[in-house]
């Protein structure tokens, strides 16, 4: 009779048991380990948020949860105004801590830690799925992340100056979130290798507001190698993108070994990039718009591209020769713009002229938009094979613009006749500029105008 009563009396408690056990899976805040552990021991799947606790300052398990059907975040309650640099002493202030979990694999909503201190390693293995944003900003304590199964997301950003390591797969797509654009942002890492993040051919094709300048509108990918001060060169196999920012001293290489094509819609380099490569599997690598910006390289080399629509040398002050490969004769409607560049020599489409073994620069055959040459020493001999292909009756056009004001540089030495030539005939547009030696004391009209995205280009770098 005891026991019939003990049944009766437990199937009577079990909805108020469940209600309770529900309610202690619902939208956690951590602030010890002992609350952690009794959590991770109760709960598979946590309701609503998982939020840690500002006095958090011990190691925390979350070994037994599975899924978090909401967020999981950090948000201090201190408003902490130090000034992180690069290179600064880790901080020593306070204690130091972890947090771990081996089961969970699902995050419904985002992954936001901001300025979470103390924090020195962040462990989930097993995660697979972020459906929002994963999101660690001034993470300056953070040495270790640990995300190896991670393959789909909706947005990546960390800034984390003490990181040393980061393991990390393969990402393989972005989840149809609510994030308006999926992209891959890092700062201050000092790793030797992003590559996980870009090796899987994914198309990322923004769709940007009208008039919206490429060069300054946020992109899918925006590698800043000067924040990542141990990075020397990365891997994209992104197999379309619209929008590639590479910044610093890295070099590129495009492809792996899942992909077969690479195209990007705008590629910024900017800084002291000396070559972009291709993977040997490659077939297929073409840009819209290329430009080059403040370089000190000694030369950037420009070979492995298969197609570029618009390509501009701007602003690099230090930048002493640019090449392109014999596929360059085959470009389709290409502008080419040299806009302030002193120190690239474009006296002949050689190394050296004496010899002509180095060639360094190709013309397109065909039809081409436009030629600009600004404030760029420059000679006829540059145009050699140019003028050489429009020599015939049924020449290919320069169908927008043609403008040759290289400026008072003591190497450029321009001859306008051949161009006027050209221009009678019809061969050169009537968006006509020459100025030879004579007359160059001053470099005006369509120059300004590519002063102008110069400087709006110059102020990423303080992005």
């Amino acid at each position: 009779m005891f026991v019939q009563h003990l049944f009766a009396g437990l199937a009577f408690l079990s909805p108020f048991l469940g209600t309770v056990l529900a309610a202690e899976c619902t939208n956690i805040t951590i602030v010890t380990a002992d609350h952690a552990d009794r959590i991770r021991k109760s709960c598979k799947t946590i309701t609503g948020s998982l939020n840690f606790d500002g006095s958090l300052n011990e190691t925390i398990n979350l070994d037994g949860i599975e899924t978090v059907d909401g967020n999981m975040m950090y948000y201090p309650d201190h408003d902490d105004r130090r000034h992180w640099e690069l290179g600064d002493p880790y901080p020593t202030d306070r204690s130091t801590f972890k947090i771990h979990s081996s089961t969970l694999k699902t995050i419904n909503g985002a992954v936001y830690f901001w300025d979470f201190q103390g924090l020195e390693e962040l462990s989930f293995p097993n995660l697979t799925r972020v459906e929002q944003r994963f999101g660690l900003r001034r993470m300056h304590y953070l040495k270790t992340l640990d995300i190896t199964n991670l393959a789909y997301l909706g947005e990546f950003n960390i800034e984390a100056i003490y990181l040393t390591t980061l393991r990390h797969d393969g990402l393989k797509g972005f989840t149809n979130s609510t994030d308006k654009y999926h992209q891959i942002k890092m700062y201050g890492l000092r790793v030797e290798s992003i590559d996980s993040w870009f090796w899987y051919p994914l198309t990322v094709d923004w769709v940007y507001e009208f008039n919206a300048d490429p060069a300054t509108a946020p992109s899918p990918i925006d590698i800043h190698g000067y924040s990542l001060p141990n990075l020397k060169n990365v891997t994209i196999g992104w197999s379309k993108v619209s929008n590639v920012k590479i910044q610093g001293d890295i070099d590129v290489t495009f492809g792996g070994s899942e992909t077969e094509e690479v195209e990007i819609d705008f590629l910024l380099i900017y800084g002291n990039t000396t070559k972009i490569q291709r993977d040997p599997d490659l077939k297929k690598l073409e840009v819209g718009e290329l430009i080059v910006t403040h370089s000190f390289a000694k030369e950037v080399d420009l070979s492995a591209l298969d197609q570029v629509t618009n390509l501009t040398f701007t602003f690099n002050q230090g930048l002493q020769g640019v090449r392109v490969g014999p596929k360059a004769t085959e470009w389709k409607n290409v502008s080419v713009v040299f806009d302030f560049n002193q120190n690239v020599n474009l006296t002949s489409e050689y190394r050296d002229p004496e010899n002509e073994k180095d060639r360094f620069w190709y013309w397109p055959e065909g039809e081409m938009r436009s030629i600009v040459i600004t404030g760029t020493p420059v000679t006829n001999d540059f145009f050699e094979s140019f003028l050489e292909h429009r020599n015939g009756s049924d020449a290919p056009k320069v169908s927008y613009q043609f403008d040759l004001q290289p400026g008072w540089y003591e190497q450029s030495i321009i001859d306008c006749t051949p161009f006027e030539e050209l221009r009678n005939r019809s061969v050169l547009p009537e968006y006509y500029g020459c100025k030879d030696k004579e007359s160059s004391a001053s470099i005006t009209r369509l120059s300004w105008a590519f002063t102008a995205v110069a400087f709006l280009i110059s102020a990423l770098h303080f992005l």
